[in-house]
């Protein structure tokens, strides 16, 4: 963040596990290194169907909230949009019946 407010990056949980965790000589750098900058961003108006778009293209967890100016206002995390979906669509969200199709990418348990 400039000194004006002005959104100029982000360091996320996936630039610590994909640029530092394993990389010692990172360890030390300062954040401006290693952050992505000039993120994705939503103001604060959009509706929040923009923000599920611009996670589900981007992949991204998190978004951050700017007003017009491209001053910081806030971040939206993705577990908050769940959160919101579930209280305004409970009957939907919780007896969806299972997909036969969904494939998990990855192995879970143990």
């Amino acid at each position: 963040v400039e000194e004006d407010g002005r959104l100029v990056g982000i360091f996320t949980e996936r630039d610590v596990l994909t640029k530092v965790t394993d990389q010692p000589a990172t360890w030390t750098r300062p954040v401006a290194e290693l952050m992505t900058c000039d993120p994705h961003s939503l103001d604060a108006q959009q509706p929040i169907s923009s923000a599920l778009r611009l996670m589900n293209a981007g992949d991204y967890r998190n978004v951050p909230i700017v007003d017009k100016n491209g001053r910081i206002k806030g971040n939206l995390p993705q577990h908050e949009v769940i959160r919101f979906l579930t209280d305004q669509f409970p009957e939907d969200i919780y007896n969806l019946p299972p997909d036969p199709e969904r494939i998990a990418r990855t192995k879970e348990g143990a």
